[in-house]
């Protein structure tokens, strides 16, 4: 089975915002602050667009990272863990019989 990955693209508004993209949904966000002391690249994520669940629009931090490629390692990572977290269950058994 093969899983979407993130496409990286350029925020068309904001020179220093890069958007991570499955699909057409905005799912992380970087931002450039080079001009803070602590890291230089902040990573973002956001919820998944959904008629069914009601979503903050606020970002949650994921870190601060000295790289943007780390920045999009940790978010590939993140997305990967989340991924898995939907497809790695178990079906409890209840009854069991004996088959002929």
């Amino acid at each position: 089975m093969k899983f979407k990955t993130i496409q990286w693209q350029n925020h068309p508004d904001y020179p220093l915002v890069y958007q991570g993209m499955i699909g057409d949904q905005e799912l992380f966000t970087i931002t450039d602050i080079t001009k803070k002391d602590i890291g230089n690249f902040q990573l973002q994520s956001s919820c998944i667009k959904s008629n069914t669940f009601y979503c903050s629009a606020t970002l949650k931090p994921l870190g601060e990272f000295r790289t943007i490629n780390l920045a999009k390692v940790e978010a590939q990572l993140k997305w990967d863990e989340f991924i898995n977290s939907l497809i790695d269950f178990e079906i409890p058994v209840t009854k069991e019989e004996m088959v002929s």
